[in-house]
């Protein structure tokens, strides 16, 4: 089946690399950071970014670290 990729999807990639450039965190970005970036409150922001950061996970366009934070994989052609 193929991934369709959405605006919302872009959106939220080009966070998490903005994100993932300002904050320089080892660790990557948490859920929250993107949702705030995107106007979205810190109980709207799970709901809002969760299937956009799996169909992201599954293009590998982003990992999954170890403490549920994203890290962007730099590629080109995704946003």
């Amino acid at each position: 089946m193929e991934i369709r990729i959405t605006e919302k999807d872009i959106q939220i990639y080009d966070k998490i690399v903005e994100l993932d450039l300002i904050l320089k965190d080892e660790y990557g970005i948490k859920p929250v950071q993107i949702g705030q970036r995107l106007g979205k409150t810190s109980y709207d922001a799970a709901g809002y970014l969760n299937p956009s950061l799996k169909k992201l996970i599954q293009l590998q366009a982003i990992v999954k670290t170890c403490r549920g934070h994203y890290k962007p994989v730099i590629r080109v052609g995704i946003s």
